[in-house]
């Protein structure tokens, strides 16, 4: 059974604003141009604009978040959901996946902003940067944005007024904070914006939140066959088992896995499962290339404010997997309330989970990548002592 796990709120919202008085005509309501130069003839609709990602051959155990994300929304004001999970679960290929299947119902277009939180700083995408692209989108490529329009606020109203006719379906990928999605928002009835990021935006009023957790072992195992082909698989047919639980769940450590299956032939999956005998050579092994899984995680930790990192360093050093607010208190000399309150900050970032109320855990291959950190601040090695003296 392909079932993934989920966790999930509601939280109305209102639509994406008033409209302004005197909307611009959308390309699609306007007059059809007339035939002969190079545009459709009068009367027959232009291609929706498509700028979704490709899709990823191999998707296993989201059934549940898919049919969460494709199901029907209102159509008189702007839907908004958003996804959140750790570096690697698989967030954007869910997301991707779902907006291809919703394509058909937003004549409009489709559009695609990719905020590049987690990118090299000269990547990154800001509001105003994003704002400029989605206009260009659907004003068409022939239609410049003046170059006085850089306010802020007088690039949210032309993206108002450029939408609030339109039914559009836009993915925001990476996104970090509510600031950086809310003025992106469409302010066409029915249009529906799918927001994919590793924090938890608190601050975005959603109709649905969705957090992508690692797969499940049976799926673990069912995703490296995919990829390694059914031929290798076979040959070891009870051997996978291994390296899938080692990859944690995560598609990403998974899809490395299998690429250096791929490039050695000569690997065997038992080989492998050798090479990645505890959490920490785990980490080392999952690197393909541009790829890796602790610099997925290394992104998120450069993310967070240096009092937050240190009690992230703090808990790579700690005795258990699982812990309480006392735990982390006790490592840091913290008052409980402060060690509970940087908890629930690591949660948001996707870098901790709560299975239980009060009860944090972190998943294996972020607490092997804890250790990094900590290790080149050998002073906090005491932290570790002062609770195991508890």
């Amino acid at each position: 059974m392909l079932l993934g796990r989920r966790g999930r709120g509601s939280d109305r919202r209102e639509p994406g604003g008033p409209a302004p008085e005197a909307a611009e005509p959308s390309p699609r309501a306007a007059e059809p141009p007339a035939a002969g130069r190079g545009e459709p003839p009068r009367g027959r609709r232009a291609p929706a604009r498509n700028d979704l990602p490709g899709d990823a051959a191999c998707l296993v155990g989201r059934e549940e978040e898919f049919s969460l994300l494709t199901a029907p929304v209102s159509p008189e004001g702007v839907s908004v959901v958003a996804v959140d999970g750790t570096a690697g679960v698989g967030k954007t290929a869910l997301v991707a996946r779902s907006a291809r299947a919703l394509a058909d119902a937003y004549p409009d277009g489709c559009l695609y902003v990719d905020l590049h939180t987690h990118s090299a700083a000269h990547e990154r995408v800001g509001p105003q940067r994003a704002l400029r692209r989605l206009l260009r989108a659907v004003r068409g490529g022939g239609d410049e944005i003046p170059d006085d329009l850089d306010e802020m606020a007088e690039l949210v109203a032309a993206w108002r007024t450029a939408t609030s006719a339109l039914r559009l379906l836009l993915v925001v990928d990476d996104a970090d904070s509510a600031a950086q999605v809310r003025p992106l928002l469409p302010a066409g009835p029915g249009s529906r914006v799918l927001v994919a990021g590793r924090r938890r935006l608190l601050g975005l009023d959603a109709d649905l939140r969705l957090t992508v957790e690692p797969l499940e072992p049976d799926d673990a195992v069912v995703l490296l066959r995919d990829l390694i082909g059914k031929s290798r698989a076979d040959r070891e047919p009870e051997e996978a088992a291994e390296p899938a639980r080692r990859c944690g769940g995560l598609p990403l450590a998974l899809r490395i896995a299998s690429a250096r299956l791929q490039n050695r032939p000569s690997w065997t999956l038992a080989f492998l499962a050798g090479r990645m005998s505890d959490d920490v050579r785990s980490l080392g092994e999952l690197r393909a290339g541009d790829r890796s899984v602790e610099a997925a995680f290394r992104m998120s930790y450069d993310q967070l404010i240096p009092e937050l990192q240190r009690e992230f360093r703090a808990l790579g050093l700690a005795p258990t997997a699982r812990f309480d607010a006392l735990t982390l208190a006790a490592m840091l000399g913290a008052p409980g309330e402060e060690a509970e309150e940087a908890l629930e900050d690591l949660v948001d970032a996707s870098l901790l989970q709560q299975p239980h109320p009060g009860r944090y855990r972190l998943h294996d291959l972020v607490r092997a990548h804890a250790r990094r950190p900590a290790a080149g601040a050998p002073e906090e090695a005491a932290d570790r002592t002062a609770v195991l003296d508890l």
